[in-house]
């Protein structure tokens, strides 16, 4: 029996799976052939059966002629891709390589542990104008409030990005509204005394961030902000990861005369007091600037009127109805919710927030307490409270202002501060190591010097007399007595 000539079968891919398919098809019906022969013709597979199932030489030379066309500019494609690949995979190495993370790429915080994972953007992209929240398999909720219709998202370019952390403080100026937090990003990229921003999402609010008053800015877990560095420009600023119970909002009232507002700006330059705090937030009547001047400009919130009426028992402020509303604006902004203590100082309180944080925990924070800072009941010049005793006084503060509403022409903000708190159920935690003052504990700070190691200091008025105390707390030794 003649061996059976060779069969050249042309194997350029058109497609994997076709190829597959027509080869299997065309083996098939070939084997059928062989079935059909006579059992007296035996023998292998014969070019012929072949021959007869996928059509003469002539009726193949137009299908090989396509399939080799159609292959060939599969192999282009491939090679396109895998070249497309390749340069991509060299520019993140050489990105790396310099110290600069990749665009397009964000790190998001896992509840703002000590680490933060490495994520790509989501492969949609950003948000065009107009969607809603759009969360990619990778877990990652990108949203575009507020801009307009005809406007697009774009990819990320900023050397460093985070979802989920805020940086309070540090602000340069008024927030002002951008279309997504990539445009923050590149404000703050062409501003150059600005060396962070933060993004908040549901009100487009882009936050600059500057190196003063604080050296260094706090991570605040937030799902409602997106920050980061202009990383890309070689602009950064080292971030604070506080331990739980340890981060503090601290608030202040100005007058808008008088020596208080002299004092805030000193403690601004010098980062002192509340804006040692990782947030804060002072009060005024009407837009007063604290900071030095141009090119920052950071003012006061406004409240309204701030004037008030002096009587009751001891001929004080009546200063109730005053601090409600500064309370109602913390309330309604809601900052406190990032915080896990709110505290409010008096302008001339000669406060330390370090030596705080050394006295409060976490258990603390969430609990529903406030701190008690004299033995005669709760005093102005340093009031402390829990994120949990916020969270009820929020609540309550109307029931307060109902059922208290007498104590306005009797007392100061501070007994209807504590008489509120008591009202709400708010627990009452004695603290006698917070506050130095000749109203308290039979001290007198101003005469004896802020030596005894407590959290504030009061009353020092003039700027003079306020960093001496200051000195004296955080560096000075107790003379010792003849």
């Amino acid at each position: 029996m003649e061996t059976a000539p060779a069969i050249a079968v042309d194997t350029t891919e058109a497609s994997g799976e076709q190829f597959e398919v027509s080869m299997n098809a065309s083996q098939a019906c070939a084997e059928d052939s062989i079935a059909s022969r006579s059992h007296e013709t035996e023998g292998p597979l014969l070019a012929t059966d072949l021959d007869r199932c996928q059509g003469t030489e002539d009726e193949r030379r137009p299908r090989q002629s396509l399939l080799a066309w159609a292959g060939a500019f599969l192999v282009a494609v491939a090679l396109v891709a895998a070249s497309s690949a390749a340069a991509l995979h060299w520019a993140t190495l050489l990105s790396a390589a310099k110290g600069k993370q990749q665009a397009g790429f964000l790190h998001q915080s896992d509840d703002m542990g000590a680490t933060s994972a490495k994520i790509a953007l989501p492969e949609n992209g950003w948000p065009s104008a107009g969607e809603s929240d759009r969360q990619d398999r990778d877990g990652l909720i990108v949203k575009l409030p507020g801009s307009g219709d005809d406007e697009l998202a774009v990819p990320a370019q900023c050397g460093f990005m985070e979802d989920s952390v805020e940086y309070p403080g540090n602000d340069l100026e008024r927030a002002k509204p951008v279309a997504h937090a990539e445009a923050c990003c590149q404000r703050c990229s062409a501003r150059e005394d600005c060396i962070a921003w933060s993004f908040i999402k549901p009100t487009s609010a882009c936050h600059l961030k500057g190196g003063k008053p604080r050296p260094a800015v706090t991570r605040i877990f937030n799902v409602q902000s997106v920050s980061g560095m202009p990383t890309q420009v070689s602009r950064s600023i080292p971030r604070i990861q506080r331990s739980p119970g340890q981060s503090l909002l601290c608030v202040s009232l100005v007058l808008p005369w008088g020596y208080e507002h002299g004092l805030l700006r000193m403690q601004y330059t010098k980062g002192a007091s509340i804006f040692a705090c990782d947030e804060y937030q002072v009060f005024s009547d009407g837009d007063n600037t604290l900071s030095p001047g141009p090119p920052v400009r950071i003012g006061t919130t406004d409240i309204g009127s701030v004037h008030c009426d002096y009587g009751g028992v001891w001929h004080l402020a009546l200063n109730s109805k005053v601090f409600i509303k500064v309370w109602d604006k913390i309330f309604e902004e809601k900052k406190y919710k990032s915080c896990d203590w709110t505290v409010k100082a008096d302008p001339d309180a000669v406060f330390i927030p370090n030596r705080l944080r050394s006295m409060v925990t976490s258990k603390g924070a969430e609990a529903s307490v406030y701190l008690n800072n004299c033995d005669q009941g709760l005093h102005g010049p340093l009031e402390v409270i829990s994120l949990g005793g916020m969270k009820v006084f929020d609540e309550g503060v109307g029931e307060c202002k109902e059922k208290l509403s007498y104590e306005f022409w009797q007392w100061g903000e501070d007994v209807f501060l504590r008489h509120c708190l008591g009202l709400l159920k708010v627990n009452r935690v004695d603290n006698f190591k917070l506050l130095s003052e000749d109203r308290c504990m039979y001290e007198n700070p101003a005469q004896q010097g802020c030596y005894s190691g407590k959290v504030a200091f009061h009353p020092f008025k003039d700027p003079e007399k306020y960093m001496k105390c200051l000195e004296q707390a955080t560096k000075g030794k107790a003379p010792h007595k003849k």
